[in-house]
């Protein structure tokens, strides 16, 4: 059975929108999610990786929204053929927090997905190292991982667009999709 990582922030919820609602209540700024053109758009902004880290920590994950409603119904479906990991960058300590994030807008374990795996933020183990047919996710770095294994592996992204990853292109293995129905067009054109 082929294994599937879930990305949590910015596939399943809305977290950098969150962040830039934070930000601009702090900062008294008047960003938004469109002036996020990068993944690394924190140096953009003036800040350190740790003082990102801090700001989204401040996220309250209990009032961040999904970002299509309809995640819960298409993710059940894909987890009947599939094994289905949520796999995060984050903190351990914030398992408690992801499992009520998750239940919170409809996701459920051992109906959407198997496991919640946490990443290391920082470090040395990226997502590509963690033994994963398709990765569902946001990040371009991620892409950039996926392109370089294709001669050896057949790994899959399908690269949630956002203002961040515009600049990453199809092919190699990485699908950029729309959202929830053009992830389920992409698995029901392939057969995988």
């Amino acid at each position: 059975m082929k294994r599937i990582a879930l990305d949590l922030d910015g596939v399943l919820i809305n977290t950098i929108g969150k962040f830039v609602e934070v930000w601009n209540k702090i900062r008294g700024d008047n960003k938004t999610l469109n002036d996020v053109t990068r993944f690394g758009f924190y140096e953009d902004w003036g800040m350190s990786e740790a003082t990102f880290w801090s700001l989204f920590d401040v996220t309250k994950h209990e009032t961040l929204e999904a970002i299509d409603l309809k995640a819960p119904k298409y993710i059940k479906k894909l987890f009947k053929h599939y094994d289905i990991d949520i796999v995060t960058a984050r903190k351990e300590s914030e398992r408690g927090l992801i499992e009520s994030c998750l239940d919170h807008i409809g996701i459920k374990q051992g109906i959407h997905y198997n496991n919640i795996v946490i990443t290391p933020r920082l470090g040395d183990t990226p997502k590509i190292d963690y033994p994963y047919d398709i990765y569902i996710d946001d990040n371009p770095n991620l892409a950039t991982d996926i392109k370089a294994i294709q001669q050896w592996e057949d790994r899959v992204l399908l690269l949630w667009q956002h203002p961040w990853n515009w600049q990453v292109e199809s092919g190699l293995g990485v699908y950029r999709v729309s959202g929830w129905k053009s992830i389920m067009k992409w698995f029901e054109n392939n057969n995988i």
